[in-house]
């Protein structure tokens, strides 16, 4: 043998035992990425992957930021912006069964018109609409998309400018969103009857639903048990009213008999579906009536697959189940192939203005979801259904089944509006209707909120600085009679920073003697102590688990406490009256989303999250409601009975793109001011941690935040950076107009004057009358000067500007300028 050959032999031998020890280091941190990627999946997910473990292709590349999921994003996608670099992000899921599947693109995007390609298995590719908000903020759309059998490839790119990056996707199971039914036995045998001005027409096992000459919905049916449909077997009972149909219970309720035998089950069932007038909209509801009992987690008393089902809208209006994760209203144009809301959707006409809201008003057991698919611009499939569960909803497990002999479904809520406002307001007072809100008899809450620029910088002097910049500056315009409440309220680790209980009450007192109520922050059901670390404590036992006995994966970082266990609410109660025994006024409640979370409660009896939830928040009414004013910050819209108040948007500070953010919920969410006495605009911040907003921002956001029923600033008041001075002036400026206070205390939401123009953004103009006066809001979102043509009252000669004082003579033009990112105020004279 040669040396050459030898030493090459001797190579390959070292090349064996080195790169297996070589590649320890990654495989090690390989494992350890897994480790701590979150395993957050939704209900009937089959596959989540993230971008960094798919393949890049051409320009794409992996990109840290804040915000996206362990930090990285695929980016450079598509010709990114003109330099054609081709980039694509491949996915290769494996699924057992071909068809249907949800598939869910988390992304962010920095525009309102970003979109993504989608080929799936080298098919044609597909345009997927990826708005964003300008500040580049996770988002997520969900699309259909039809897989073969075993191993699939889906491609990711963009045809044209910049794309959106792309964080992570996720493939759900189609059937646990919408069924797919066949069209069912038509027999001859119709009855049409009237309730108000809705004619319900039943014709064998469909109904249908018009108003005036608009139809509303046709050949709709009930569907129950795992998305399996009511039994073809469905018929009209007999017995006739004046009305033409059978069990006439009133003169406005119409109760609609099915018979049949169920799929999976021996019992008969009966099933009962009900329709009910709530002031100028429908109401309805289906229950299943078994003898010997029956369970189900997904129930829908409005199915259809009728392309003459709701016609003549321009967008959707998508709703978020809560307001995490920068959650925000989406509008869908009415064209587009699949929608999803939670709870409620509205199908607006922007040409005129029009309307049709609907949703669930009842929010006891059920979560409710609306999903609908069109094809060439018409309804293909739309259902309204309890038991949604997945991504939207932050569940992991599926929906609970409800069991017993009788199972009913949620109330839906059907009405239509010449306005679209005015529908969404009749929705937001029907479920008040149902559920009456928690009342609050004072004004709405003002003051200061830690978080806004503090944070975690709190310290005892620091606050009690704070408490008397507020009273010797404010105290006049602020406080100027008993009834004028002013909070200094401590947000995440301020109690842990003042120190000891000794401590709050000491802090409690000082702020009293400058005339004001201290708030806390408390997350009630949120754990944020590691499983690992959970593991031989007593709370142990009390993290929620799925239908197996595993712990549910952690959500924003916290697992979730079972909010049924008694050593949860041993806890709670415990923190609740240390809170009153030192005279806290004001609780911030925050990640109250895990508390509706799917899995299996410590009561046999609560069988859902939604359930759990109704259960857990009664209890905490009922022990400080009288005694504090509860403001939700991260939860869900509904139930609502149980808080006076409910952040529109989370984690707002001073830029334009927060205000806009922030006002996207109130352009499509002015009506929960029906659910909670206050809904809050999130803390309005003037200056920031840095002092870099400017002086337009600051005003637009302070002119947000007077559109909602709470105004509690948020900058740290103890030492701004930057220029002090200025930032001193600004504050002093803003904050000290009188009759911009007095708008902030009465309690009058905003709402918006028409739709907003730019898809899935906010309103530019809002209105709202108080005291006989009419007043307009103005928000500038654009890096120029624009032009706003007030919606003024053909009598108005003049407008008043609160911030200048200035008047404008409106009787020739009703159009106003305002600079780039500002906000503005107007009054009728």
């Amino acid at each position: 043998m040669s040396k050459r050959k030898d030493k090459t032999k001797k190579r390959h031998l070292a090349l064996k035992i080195l790169l297996p020890i070589c590649a320890l280091p990654v495989i090690f941190w390989a494992v350890m990425v897994w480790i701590v990627t979150p395993q957050f999946a939704p209900a009937d997910a089959v596959y989540t992957r993230e971008a960094e473990y798919a393949r890049l292709k051409g320009g794409a590349r992996l990109k840290a930021e804040y915000g996206a999921s362990l930090l990285l994003k695929a980016t450079n996608l598509g010709t990114n912006g003109g330099n054609r670099k081709d980039g694509q992000v491949v996915f290769t899921p494996r699924v057992k069964w071909g068809g249907l599947y949800w598939l869910t693109i988390h992304y962010t995007s920095a525009a309102p018109d970003r979109t993504l390609t989608l080929s799936v298995n080298g098919g044609t590719a597909q345009t997927v609409a990826c708005p964003g908000m300008y500040g580049d903020r996770p988002m997520q759309t969900r699309v259909q998309i039809d897989l073969k059998p075993g191993k699939n490839t889906l491609a990711f790119g963009c045809a044209d400018w910049y794309a959106p990056d792309l964080d992570k996707i996720t493939i759900a199971a189609y059937s646990a969103y919408a069924p797919t039914m066949d069209g069912g036995a038509r027999g001859d045998v119709q009855k049409t009857c009237t309730l108000g001005d809705y004619k319900i027409t039943f014709k064998s096992g469909f109904y249908s639903i018009q108003k005036g000459e608009r139809v509303l919905i046709e050949d709709a049916r009930v569907a129950y048990g795992n998305g399996t449909m009511c039994p073809n077997l469905s018929q009209l009972a007999t017995t006739e009213t004046k009305e033409g149909i059978t069990a006439l219970y009133t003169d406005d309720t119409v109760a609609w008999n099915h018979y049949g035998k169920e799929d999976f089950d021996e019992n008969i069932t009966t099933v009962v579906q009900k329709f009910w007038l709530e002031g100028d909209a429908l109401l309805t509801n289906v229950m299943l009536e078994v003898p010997d009992g029956t369970a189900t987690n997904w129930i829908s008393p409005l199915h259809t697959q009728s392309a003459n089902s709701l016609t003549g809208g321009t967008s959707w209006v998508s709703v978020p189940y809560d307001n995490d994760d920068y959650s925000y209203y989406k509008t869908l144009p009415s064209g587009s192939s699949l929608g999803y809301s939670s709870e409620v959707t509205a199908l607006i006409n922007k040409d005129d203005q029009s309307g049709v809201v609907i949703g669930s008003v009842t929010h006891d057991t059920w979560k409710t979801g609306i999903s609908w698919s069109q094809k060439d611009g018409a309804i293909e499939r739309f259902t309204v259904f309890g038991g949604t569960a997945g991504e939207e909803t932050r569940d992991s497990a599926p929906h609970g089944t409800v069991s017993g002999k009788t199972v009913t479904s949620p109330t839906i809520f059907i009405g239509a509006f010449d306005y679209w406002q005015d529908a969404l307001a009749a929705y937001g007072k029907a479920n008040a209707a149902e559920a009456k809100p928690l009342a609050w008899a004072g004004n709405a809450p003002v003051g200061w909120n830690s978080w806004g620029a503090m944070q975690f910088d709190i310290t005892k002097n620091k606050v009690q600085a704070v408490s008397d910049y507020l009273h010797d500056t404010f105290a006049e315009v602020w406080q100027q009679s008993e009834d004028d409440v002013v909070y200094v309220n401590l947000d995440a680790g301020g109690l842990d920073e003042l120190g000891v209980e000794s401590d709050w009450r000491d802090f409690v007192e000082y702020c009293a003697k400058n005339g004001q109520k201290v708030g806390v922050y408390a997350t009630p059901w949120a754990c944020w102590t590691k499983e690992q670390d959970m593991v031989g404590k007593p709370l142990y036992d009390a993290l929620l688990r799925d239908a197996d006995g595993n712990i549910l994966p952690a959500w924003d970082g916290a697992l979730a406490y079972d909010p049924t266990h008694p050593l949860v609410w041993e806890r709670i109660e415990k923190q609740l009256q240390s809170f009153l025994d030192v005279g806290i006024a004001y609780i911030k409640l925050d990640f109250m989303s895990h508390g509706a979370m799917e899995g299996k409660h410590y009561l046999p009896e609560i069988q859902t999250g939604t359930q759990a939830y109704n259960y857990g928040m009664k209890k905490i009414a009922d022990k400080v409601a009288d005694k504090m004013f509860i403001n939700l910050s991260i939860a869900p819209i509904f139930p609502y009975q149980y808080a006076h108040g409910r952040r529109l948007a989370c984690d707002t500070y001073s830029s334009s793109t927060d205000t806009r953010y922030m006002l996207n919920s109130l352009s499509y969410g002015f009506w929960t001011q029906e659910l909670y006495a206050c809904p809050d605009p999130d803390h309005i911040v003037l200056w920031g941690r840095d002092g870099n907003a400017s002086e337009n921002e600051a005003r637009a956001r302070a002119t947000s935040g007077l559109l909602a029923a709470s105004f509690l600033t948020g900058d740290d008041f103890s030492g701004p950076a930057g220029d002090a001075e200025t930032a001193f002036r600004r504050f002093a400026d803003l904050l000290g107009n009188e009759e911009i206070l007095r708008l902030a205390r009465s309690r009058t939401v905003f709402a918006p004057a028409w739709t907003p123009h730019v898809h899935s953004d906010a309103a530019n103009i809002y209105t709202a009358e108080i005291d006989g006066k009419r007043y307009w809001a103005v928000i500038n979102f654009s890096g120029n000067p624009e032009q706003f043509t007030l919606p003024l009252p053909t009598h108005t000669q003049s407008v008043r500007e609160l911030w200048s004082g200035e008047v404008l003579d409106v009787s020739q033009s009703s159009i106003v300028t305002l600079q780039p990112f500002d906000g503005r105020v107007y009054v009728e004279q």
